[in-house]
């Protein structure tokens, strides 16, 4: 926060404000086409939808914020996938937001003015891995923050129950996948099996890749870190919990170098709690110490540990606050720390999809555009119609869906009528079939006009068949 309690831009308000700078050098120097919606950036809105499934609890969540800290052309979505429980999910999508924020300020101050306009300036229309941007340290910073809080808020709700005599050892997890849209930049940062993707003219462009233990890569750094796999139900699985996921909120049981053995050691033997007011400093109420110990650990009162060294005094850490989680998340087997991948808004890219597990099961990328394509533009029918298209193909998890239209949508509504001089799109294939040809691919499929004469008059697809 600045002077006055005005919030400061930070890294992602910075870039915002970068891109206006950049469109106007292009008006001045007549390069490209100029108007008002680019110099603000992309003409974003979104919507989501989520869906119970055949499952007994809801543990996804989701959120969408437009004008992230007051900045305008600044939008935030990001979907969770819970596991073990809703609580991971359900605090990731209230606190990221405001860590992103912190984290963002605080990547502005440490960041010079003439290093962001470098890295703006090269920044390309394809998508790549970011690791060195500040707006990715930020988001980094924020998911992992996010994961340090959750822990100590997860140690003070247990430590509640059990002085209750209710206590029980649990581990809640979530996944997390986050877009922001700054400007004409586009960041996604993913820890988990979600997937994000984007639709450039119509093509599917993945942004994510989903980290489970099926990759070799990140089996290799959950071995490397201490953790342990086993192939289990026809796929790689992390500790003895048979976790599926690499990277995550939570699963603090699983976050310990070396815990994972000890558990494996120890299976079958009943977990005793600790007695109340037995609960002192890092020391966890399952008798392990927080992953993020080194930054969040109570200090000695003669500590040389200054406050300026993580943002705040170790000692007066409370549960929601932010503290540096520390360099080395990645030595975590199941670690919060995302990839990031970010790109430059093209004038062709159309929307951004953002989904949950339980709608890639059963749906491939080119399909999940073409759905958007196909339906209505107002992004919340859209997520609905991509959700309710995974239910009805038997996917057999929570779905959720998060659709943000990079442009107007005028721009993006194409009817498809007799005599129009352009090829008609293919359709994509549903579930229950519903969708009918316009006149045009009658004509195709039947080889004359004749044979349709007496069809209905061809209109646009998405009006026959939409939510």
């Amino acid at each position: 926060a600045g002077q006055a309690g005005v919030l400061q831009p930070g890294i992602l308000g910075l870039i915002a404000q970068q891109s206006k700078w950049q469109q106007w050098q292009q008006q001045q120097h007549g390069i490209g086409s100029f108007n008002q919606q680019q110099q603000d950036g992309p003409v974003v809105t979104g919507g989501a939808f989520g869906a119970l499934g055949p499952r007994e609890s809801m543990e996804d969540r989701h959120t969408v914020i437009q004008g992230l800290g007051g900045i305008e052309n600044v939008t935030l979505a990001a979907v969770f996938d819970g596991h073990r429980g809703h609580e991971a999910a359900a605090y990731a999508a209230t606190q990221l937001p405001r860590n992103l924020l912190i984290a963002s300020v605080k990547a502005a101050a440490a960041a010079a003015a003439d290093q962001q306009q470098q890295q703006l300036a090269a920044a390309s229309h394809l998508p790549a891995a970011n690791d060195s941007s500040a707006a990715a340290a930020a988001l980094k910073q924020a998911f992992l923050s996010t994961d340090a809080a959750f822990w100590q808020e997860w140690q003070a709700e247990m430590h509640a129950h059990a002085v209750v005599g209710q206590y029980s050892e649990r581990y809640p997890g979530s996944t997390a996948l986050a877009a922001i849209i700054a400007g004409s930049s586009l960041y996604v940062a993913n820890a988990g099996d979600g997937r994000a993707v984007l639709s450039r003219g119509g093509t599917a462009v993945p942004l994510s890749r989903q980290h489970t233990a099926d990759l070799a890569d990140e089996r290799s750094r959950v071995l490397a870190a201490g953790g342990t796999v086993s192939y289990r139900g026809g796929s790689w699985r992390v500790g003895p919990a048979a976790l599926q996921v690499t990277r995550a909120f939570g699963d603090f049981d699983l976050k310990q170098a070396g815990q994972q053995q000890q558990q494996q050691q120890q299976h079958g033997q009943a977990v005793q709690p600790v007695l109340p007011g037995q609960l002192s400093g890092p020391v966890c109420l399952m008798g392990t110490r927080s992953p993020y110990h080194t930054a969040l650990a109570v200090q000695p009162s003669n500590s040389a540990v200054s406050s300026s060294s993580h943002g705040t005094n170790p000692s007066s850490t409370t549960p929601g606050s932010t503290q540096d989680p520390g360099p080395n998340a990645l030595m975590m087997p199941v670690t919060a720390e995302p990839e990031v991948v970010s790109l430059h808004i093209s004038p062709s890219d159309q929307f951004l999809i953002l989904g949950t597990d339980g709608l890639w099961d059963v749906i491939t990328d080119q399909e999940a555009v073409g759905l958007v394509h196909d339906t209505v533009k107002d992004p919340a029918l859209c997520a609905k119609r991509l959700v309710q298209e995974a239910l009805a193909r038997g996917s057999t998890d929570n779905v959720t869906a998060v659709v943000v239209f990079l442009q107007p949508k005028h721009t993006l509504e194409r009817v498809w009528v007799r005599g129009a001089d352009q090829a008609v799109p293919d359709v994509t294939p549903t579930f229950y079939g519903s969708r009918r040809m316009t006149t045009k691919q009658l004509e195709q499929a039947a080889g004359s006009s004749v044979a349709v004469a007496a069809a209905p008059a061809g209109v646009a697809d998405e009006m026959m068949d939409t939510y």
